[in-house]
């Protein structure tokens, strides 16, 4: 008696299987990604999630790409929890820096040039040997188009002096800072500030300023200033950040 578990045509059957094998062999595969919760996951071959499309666990994350140990490289469409900054892109190192971020209220994270600091025609050093603070250095931009300005400059100083350097929006300044000629004799002033003005407005100018606070009578030296680059929050900025080395 024939096993009816058996089909009657084993031949036919086995050609069968083989046709629907060669089918899905040759149809598309995902096996390192996965489509759970509306979001489109993609796995490295060890398991790790190092691209996700469509990302919603309570912030939504439109497209996050990760490396393996989850941190964030690069995340476009990013809503967080309760805040109410939605961020259009931002690139970050794995310890999280942020290398390029633009937000809805940080504003363009692309470096503009604004009007180069300025001080006479040709000068590339301005000095000065005042007890009191005078303009060295002065840029103007038209707009304020992100909430922050970065730029650097080097001063000299005599060995037995003391500067003090600081830097004004109008009438508002950063932390000033003091140079100590019997430490160093030359310094590379950085700012990285935020200035607090409303995007949008303008035209603000900024003055570089600067007075020998002790010593001799000899000159404090203020070399021209980088073009003032204006910057996002997020590259670190703080308010009166205005720091020498």
């Amino acid at each position: 008696m024939s096993d009816p578990a058996l089909p009657q045509d084993l031949q036919s059957h086995i050609r069968a299987l083989e046709r629907r094998i060669v089918a899905l062999e040759r149809s598309p595969q995902i096996a390192n990604a996965s489509i759970k919760g509306g979001a489109l996951t993609v796995y490295d071959a060890s398991g790790n999630p190092v691209v996700i499309l469509g990302n919603y666990t309570g912030d939504y994350h439109g497209l996050q790409v990760l490396d393996t140990s989850g941190n964030e490289i690069l995340v476009a469409g990013e809503f967080e929890g309760a805040t109410t900054d939605h961020i259009g892109a931002r690139i970050q190192t794995s310890t999280g820096a942020d290398l390029f971020f633009a937000s809805e209220s940080a504003g363009t994270p692309i470096p503009r040039h604004v009007t180069p600091w300025r001080q006479g025609p040709t000068a590339d050093v301005v000095s000065t040997t005042s007890s009191s603070y005078v303009k060295v250095w002065e840029s103007r931009i038209p707009e304020a188009y992100t909430l922050g300005i970065y730029t650097q400059f080097v001063v000299t100083l005599d060995a037995a002096d003391e500067a003090t350097i600081k830097v004004v929006r109008g009438g508002d300044a950063t932390d000033e800072v003091v140079l100590d000629g019997s430490t160093a004799t030359q310094w590379t002033v950085t700012l990285n500030w935020l200035h607090g003005l409303t995007r949008g407005t303008g035209p603000h100018t900024f003055e570089v300023q600067a007075k020998r606070s002790a010593g001799t009578t000899a000159s404090v030296n203020i070399f021209e200033p980088s073009q003032g680059l204006t910057q996002q929050t997020g590259n670190g900025a703080t308010s009166g950040g205005l720091t020498a080395a």
